[in-house]
């Protein structure tokens, strides 16, 4: 795979959909890793902590035709939506720390939005932002 300023070259022996598809969600998710990594996710974590979030958790980053993340309370492991990765950082951020919040609370009550409010006081806008801008698809061209 070629990344230029303005062009996404797929090079492959297979002219098989399905196997190029999946080269390209590979892609995109070391991409994406790679900006969770670099400083989001402890950011989040740090955010988390200052509210008295400290459990553990584990983060997967798969391609979800419906959710833009989720939390598994059996695994412990937050999943973000692949689609994700061509959003800003803040929107980014606020799904992160939506699905944070379920370390605590596993509903969608009061309290879990008081503290996501506080960990993310802006989160309303970004959450809006996606909401109103997303598609969900489950094939990255049409991402």
């Amino acid at each position: 795979i070629e990344v230029t300023s303005d062009k996404f070259i797929l090079y492959s022996k297979e002219d098989d959909m399905g196997y190029q598809t999946k080269l390209i969600n590979d892609y995109l998710k070391t991409v994406f890793s790679d900006i969770l990594n670099n400083k989001l996710l402890q950011e989040c974590k740090q955010i988390a902590e200052e509210v008295g979030i400290r459990r553990k958790f584990s983060l997967r980053i798969r391609l979800m035709k419906t959710r833009f993340g989720s939390y598994s309370v059996k695994t412990e492991s937050i999943c973000l939506n692949l689609c994700l990765v061509k959003y800003s950082n803040e929107v980014i951020k606020s799904v992160l720390l939506h699905e944070i919040c379920h370390l605590r609370h596993l509903n969608h009550q009061k309290g879990f939005y008081r503290t996501l409010h506080k960990m993310f006081p802006d989160y309303d806008r970004y959450a809006d932002e996606l909401r109103s801008d997303f598609v969900f698809k489950d094939t990255w061209f049409l991402v």
